[in-house]
């Protein structure tokens, strides 16, 4: 047990994609397996949706990392393979965005109802960031339709919120700040203290609050330029482009892609009831989930 842990250090220094990989394909697998029996209808089918977009793009970022084509100078002696830094970069950003998204809406609040309240917003604000899309009703078959479907599921979330337990628990003038139809407002990215008092978040806010770690936030700044396309990026890509990339570069890249991956396992482990996720892992793997979680989130 203790020789696998002590692996576990030695590979996040040295090689930590290949640990990505490995918790990638057995623990969180084998989690995720033990959950995805747990029944799930309606909204809730969201909480595996929302792992199934992670492990899709972790698995990409997985390859991409890795290396996917010959570059120039391979020889049969020396395999080089290309390192996408302008996509692996973009991508880690949507990972992130993908996590923090899952565990403010289905670990971090207190009770069921609170989960089912951010879950409604979230919806909202999603669909009504939909009717901002330019449309004509000639553009192709069955626009009304479409249209005209939104807008009832629309106007059913705007009954559906209102009549949630966890809505009506709350002060008018705190739920103004994140619900108010009046002004457009469908906030789900918020902060609630034990008062009742709320603040909604902005994106890099709520990367604070869930990630919590310096490095993290600045991770979350740092692909932020790549998915923009900003002036540092295309300087970054200029200075690397053609040369074999640094492990100083690649690695930490990769500790973060798997310090996410392990923040995911103990979030399922955590909202499983059952405690059957636990017992899917090894001791060592558990010992050095619950480390990483401790040092990065005081979990």
């Amino acid at each position: 047990m203790s020789d696998a842990y002590d692996l576990m250090i030695n590979f996040e220094e040295d090689n930590p994609l290949l640990l990505f990989e490995y918790f990638l394909q057995k623990p969180l697998s084998n989690v995720y397996s033990v959950q995805k029996k747990v029944s799930k209808t309606d909204w809730t089918k969201h909480y595996d949706l929302l792992i199934d977009k992670y492990a899709n793009h972790a698995g990409t970022l997985f390859h991409l990392m890795n290396g996917f084509i010959e570059r120039k100078g391979s020889t049969l002696e020396e395999k080089r393979l290309g390192y996408d830094m302008l996509s692996i970069n973009a991508l880690l950003r949507v990972l992130m965005e993908t996590y923090i998204t899952f565990n403010h809406i289905f670990i971090s609040p207190n009770n069921a109802e609170e989960k089912k309240f951010r879950f409604l917003l979230w919806q909202l604000d999603g669909l009504k960031e939909k009717k901002k899309f330019k449309v004509e009703m000639s553009d192709f078959d069955g626009v009304e339709t479409i249209l005209a479907n939104d807008q009832a599921i629309i106007d059913q979330l705007h009954k559906e919120i209102e009549g949630t337990v966890f809505y009506n628990s709350l002060p008018v003038s705190e739920a103004i700040k994140i619900y108010n139809p009046l002004k457009h407002i469908y906030a789900w990215k918020f902060s609630i203290s034990t008062d009742f008092k709320i603040k909604p978040l902005k994106i890099i806010e709520l990367i604070e609050l869930v990630f919590c770690k310096r490095s993290f936030v600045n991770l979350y700044k740092y692909t932020s330029i790549y998915t923009h396309s900003g002036y540092v990026a295309i300087q970054h890509f200029e200075k690397y482009r053609g040369k074999v990339i640094p492990p100083n570069y690649s690695n930490p890249l990769a500790q973060h892609a798997l310090f996410m991956t392990l923040f995911l396992i103990k979030d399922i482990c955590v909202s499983d009831d059952s405690n059957q996720a636990y017992s899917s892992l090894l001791p060592g793997e558990i010992n050095y989930i619950n480390l990483r979680n401790k040092t990065f989130r005081n979990i």
